[in-house]
Parts: structure tokens; sequence; C-alpha cells
């Protein structure tokens, strides 16, 4: 019951952040970024929205200065490959499409999860270079 305890507290964290910033994205995209890689431990968490020519633009990233990271071409293709999957996913390095880049850009085990309402994909935000993976069901659910 105890191990269930930090993903409640990510979950309200996350409804709160929601609700209170939500007329400015940006702020609400920054909090979001920082709780979620407190809580799940990876090195960096970014925040996309899809824009109206199908592309990706950066809200957030935590921390902050590795944001830089998303201006390669590698990290941009697999930031779109995230962005056009169903549902949350494990991407574990030279595994498919997303995991030659994840071991190209040499990260571990990362998640991807298209924020997507129905059929329309509004955003996805991805979790790079997990430090640790047990767990990853219930956290995947959660987000």
């Amino acid at each position: 019951m105890e191990s269930d305890r930090p993903l409640l507290i990510l979950q309200n964290d996350l409804i709160s952040n929601i609700l209170g910033y939500a007329a400015d994205i940006d702020r609400c995209a920054d909090r979001i970024t920082t709780q979620i890689r407190e809580i799940i431990g990876a090195r960096i968490v970014a925040l996309f929205e899809r824009t109206a020519g199908g592309d990706f633009r950066l809200l957030a990233s935590c921390p902050e200065r590795k944001s830089v990271i998303f201006s390669a071409e590698l990290s941009r293709q697999l930031v779109a490959i995230a962005g056009q999957l169903e549902q949350a996913a494990m991407i574990e390095p030279g595994k498919g499409e997303a995991g030659r880049l994840l071991a190209d850009l040499g990260m571990r085990e990362s998640f991807a999860v298209p924020l997507r309402v129905g059929e329309e994909s509004f955003g996805v935000l991805v979790l790079l270079d997990l430090m640790e993976t047990r767990g990853s069901g219930q956290i995947l659910a959660a987000l």
C-alpha cells in the first residue's frame, strides 16, 4: 500500500496544477514537468503540444537547461514517434525505431505518454533516461 502513495501524490498534484494553472499553460507545464521528474526519477521530463501544422512545440522541460536536447534532429524524431502512439509506452534502447533513436541519444529506458482525447492528439509527455524502472506499469497507468 505504501508504494502506491507516491503515485497518488503525483495524480493529485497533477490534477491540482491543471486546475490551478489552466489559464497559463506554460506555467502549468513547468509545474507538471518538475513534479513528474521529482516523483518518477527521470533525468529529463518534457511536455510538448501539437501545433496546427502537426509538429510538436516544447512547452516545458525539467531541468530547463536540458531543453536544448530537443533542438537536435534525433530528439525531434523521437518526439514525433512518441506523439503517434495510441497509449503510454516504455521505450527501450535499441528496440524499434524509437528505441534506436533513444540509444543514439545515449539514453536509458524512457516513457512516452501521448496526450489524446478520443482520436485527437494534443501533445506528448516524454520522460527520458529513467533512473529506475521498477513499477513502470503503475507509473504508466498513473500518467
